[in-house]
């Protein structure tokens, strides 16, 4: 009976251990620092900047591209998979900067109070010389519109999504 218990018992530790080592094999892309934000055109800036909110997009281990809005000082965050992803990269012109422009919805779970729900994403990443930049606009189901601005940290490569 003994030795039932002690398989059942490492069976699951083994499983544990498992998920425990899935769970930490994601691929950041990038982290959106947030300079400016914008709740429909009210500037919400200083409430972003207090909590050191960031956007960010990764994969996870099965390959699925997540999109997540985190507040650095409590971990709380709005994340969650990405569906119909679109992008078009813009050329330099003597008028403006190479951009890629991003398009997906968006279905998200909030850590905090564990509310769902589903939004369409439109991120502008422009390529200056001094570094990028993004825009980074949020419709959500109730068509409430949420504007972000700032800088780009990492190369935001999802070429591995072609």
């Amino acid at each position: 009976m003994k030795s039932k218990h002690a398989l059942r018992a490492l069976v699951l530790l083994l499983c544990l251990l498992g998920t425990a080592s899935i769970a930490q094999k994601q691929k950041t892309f990038c982290r959106l620092v947030i300079l400016d934000a914008r709740l429909e055109g009210q500037d919400v800036t200083e409430y972003y900047v207090d909590r050191k909110q960031f956007l960010t997009l990764y994969q996870t281990a099965n390959g699925e591209v997540y999109f997540a809005n985190v507040a650095g000082t409590n971990d709380e965050q709005s994340y969650g998979r990405t569906y119909n992803m679109e992008w078009e990269n813009g050329k330099e012109t003597q008028d403006k900067y190479p951009y890629v422009r991003y398009n997906f919805k968006w279905s998200y779970l909030n850590s905090y109070d564990k509310k769902r729900g589903t939004g369409t994403v439109l991120l502008l990443i422009i390529k200056k010389p001094q570094g990028n930049m993004f825009v980074c606009t949020v419709i959500l189901e109730n068509l409430e519109k949420i504007v972000y601005k700032g800088y780009v940290e990492g190369t935001l490569d999802l070429g591995i999504m072609r």
